[in-house]
């Protein structure tokens, strides 16, 4: 492993806001690190960058424990969410400094200065000093100067939430194809679901300082290993239900008024068991007529986003939220009775399970 965390603890007085955080990242892995305001994220990163201490716990670096050097002795580029710009300094002299410190000539300093402005859209207010720019510009400047720094390992916090959205977006993609290219090692933090899914090699889950899954981006969506984590990264449709009956290939589920549920699965749920069933709103489609997994309702709202209908539907006991792509016609309009059908689900065994914790929007 190029970085290893192992064994951090962190506390503020009496309250932890890391507790036992271990994890490890490969040399040119692209880790993010995902989770509410408060999961602990933050403050993790600068204790890898060496900006704050560990109540206990080691850093290693390539193999070298880092826990007691200071930051500039780690080699670690840090783009915090202050930004950090000098303001006696244009914007051009702001990300050459990031390279002129590491011993590379102005000229080379200019070149590789002005690519990475043209890259964040900034190169026509080179000659400008941080006080004349927005928000959203002074972080594009920020990430401009963390790039040029010939840095091998990056330590992100947020470097894409003061832009603007379609910016965003496409900032997405061109970072994580600048880290691939040049084998920067790179972990970022982020609370954005989408953010973390396109870029990331792997997602680390945390809540309430600790972890609480870390996977590939598919492996996160697709099977979950918490409630919490299937409604903070997808969301959902949430159902109590209880097993009827398990054949080993299907799962019967039956609800308590009556509503029957039959999934494809393989979970050594024992009859009785008390499920948390969690349905995402594109595994659910809308049918005139009666089809098995399917609950009757009315369409209450349809809106149109970049990619879906999104449609709050209303059966007689809750709201599920449906999303129907695009590129398929919509033959349903807002007042009409239909069916929503479950194509597939994800199943949590709750019978020790604090559903409203897990549940919980922090």
């Amino acid at each position: 492993m190029y970085i290893e965390v192992k064994g951090i603890q962190k506390k503020f007085g009496k309250k932890v806001a890391l507790d036992n955080v271990s994890f490890g990242v490969d040399k040119g892995e692209y880790v993010v690190l995902l989770g509410p305001t408060g999961a602990g994220k933050t403050t993790l990163l600068r204790i890898i960058a060496g900006l704050e201490n560990p109540t206990q716990g080691r850093v290693y670096v390539d193999g070298c424990d880092v826990t007691a050097l200071e930051p500039e002795e780690r080699n670690i580029t840090y783009l915090s969410q202050t930004y950090a710009l000098f303001p006696h300094m244009s914007i051009l002299e702001n990300v050459m400094f990031a390279r002129i410190v590491k011993g590379f000539d102005k000229a080379d300093a200019r070149k590789v200065a002005e690519e990475f402005l043209m890259l964040t859209h900034l190169i026509e207010r080179k000659n400008a000093y941080p006080a004349e720019m927005s928000g959203g510009m002074m972080q594009r400047v920020a990430l401009a100067r963390a790039l040029a720094s010939n840095s091998q390992l990056m330590l992100f916090d947020e470097p894409l939430r003061a832009l603007d959205a379609k910016l965003r977006i496409m900032l997405r993609s061109e970072l994580r194809k600048i880290a691939k290219d040049f084998k920067i090692t790179v972990i970022h933090v982020t609370h954005d679901e989408d953010e973390a899914m396109e870029m990331g090699d792997r997602i680390i889950v945390l809540r309430r300082g600790k972890i609480i899954q870390d996977a590939k981006p598919s492996e996160i969506y697709l099977n979950p290993k918490t409630p919490f984590v299937a409604n903070f990264v997808g969301g959902g449709n949430f159902f109590v239900f209880y097993v009827e009956k398990n054949t080993g290939n299907e799962l019967i589920l039956k609800d308590a008024h009556g509503r029957m549920l039959t999934l494809k699965k393989n979970t050594g749920m024992a009859e009785g068991t008390k499920v948390l069933v969690c349905v995402r709103a594109e595994h659910v489609a809308l049918s005139r007529e009666k089809v098995p997994n399917a609950f009757y309702g009315e369409i209450r709202h349809i809106h149109i986003t970049d990619r879906f209908y999104e449609i709050d539907f209303r059966t007689e006991r809750e709201y599920l939220h449906v999303k129907i792509p695009l590129v398929e016609k919509l033959d349903f309009e807002e007042g009409m009775q239909c069916w929503a059908h479950i194509r597939n689900a994800i199943c949590f065994d709750a019978t020790d399970l604090n559903i409203v914790d897990e549940l919980e929007v922090e």
